[in-house]
């Protein structure tokens, strides 16, 4: 997070998301593919998807504090 403006952080934040989108669509052909078993694919989507959470519920706080 070595941005400086809050802009920045919001964009880094976007970027972050996206990033996690695309190792998401990585595991989904790594399942279809048999290289990771269900249980595995599962696993790491749960991960995924708590990191998610946290990158939107930062990205509004941001976006909160660039409004007001």
């Amino acid at each position: 997070m070595g941005r400086f403006s809050k802009k920045e952080r919001v964009h880094f934040l976007e970027i972050a998301n996206g990033s996690l989108m695309e190792v998401m669509c990585q595991l989904e052909a790594a399942l279809l593919l048999g290289y990771i078993s269900q249980q595995q694919f599962d696993e790491q989507e749960l991960h995924i998807s708590e990191n998610v959470k946290m990158l939107v519920g930062l990205r509004k706080n941001l976006e909160d504090k660039i409004v007001t």
